[in-house]
């Protein structure tokens, strides 16, 4: 009838048809597999992910943590890769745990700052400075 309506399929972007489970692309923090019948539903990623589309139906893997997370190296769940945790740096996007050469624990790095903060040699996040929005 030329009218648009939301997928009947969770997590799905674009549809074949609303009302079929025939998905052409998932949502972030979702992955597209084959379902009964030929149908594309769309499996939700492990939690605080963004993308894990190289996944399958025995690996639940991620491939990038949503922002404000990062890959935790040594903290595996159970059918999956590195977990996506909080990265705790205060103006940090994305993070990597790194778990090195630090006597007694971890140490958290930060990889990518918010706008207006650089990052410094020892994976914080610093400010720019007034009236800087690039540095």
């Amino acid at each position: 009838n030329g009218t648009c309506s939301v997928c009947a399929v969770p997590g799905c972007e674009d549809c074949e048809f609303a009302d079929t489970p025939l998905c052409r692309s998932c949502l972030p923090g979702y992955r597209r597999q084959e379902g009964p019948g030929g149908a594309h539903v769309c499996v939700h990623c492990i939690d605080h992910c963004e993308n894990c589309t190289s996944a399958t139906d025995e690996l639940d893997i991620c491939d990038e943590c949503r922002s404000g997370f990062g890959f935790s190296v040594g903290k595996w769940g159970s059918n999956t890769g590195p977990l996506c945790e909080p990265c705790k740096i205060q103006h940090c996007e994305q993070c990597v745990f790194d778990f090195g050469d630090v006597v007694g624990g971890r140490q958290t790095r930060c990889s990518r700052c918010s706008h207006g903060f650089v990052l410094t040699h020892h994976g914080a996040c610093e400010t720019c400075g007034n009236n800087c929005k690039r540095c």
